[in-house]
């Protein structure tokens, strides 16, 4: 995430004192809470009614990773590509490629 945008999301925060609620378990259940949140939005549908909605409700999501990366002091890019490369390593283009069958199962 840029920096700028991560600064933000801080910043917000802290002009409100929420950092006191900002617990790891506090945030981890917001983040449930909100990606639910994007799941309801397809709720007996393929697409969503709404696609502002979808925005809103993703940036919700990525609003709550910011903050736990925050609190926890993860670099989110270097974490995403960290687990990009396991994922590599796990799903090789060979063996999976059109396949949804779990990295086990291949």
């Amino acid at each position: 995430m840029k920096k700028e945008i991560m600064d933000k999301i801080i910043a917000f925060s802290k002009e409100r004192n929420w950092d006191q609620f900002h617990t790891g378990a506090n945030l981890a259940k917001a983040l449930s809470v909100e990606a639910n949140e994007v799941l309801e939005l397809f709720l007996w549908q393929d697409d969503p009614t709404s696609i502002d909605d979808l925005k809103d409700e993703l940036a919700d999501v990525l609003v709550y990773v910011a903050y736990l990366c925050d609190k926890y002091h993860f670099n989110m890019d270097e974490i995403v590509n960290v687990k990009m490369e396991k994922n590599a390593k796990k799903y090789p283009v060979e063996k999976c490629y059109g396949k949804s069958t779990k990295y086990d199962k291949l």
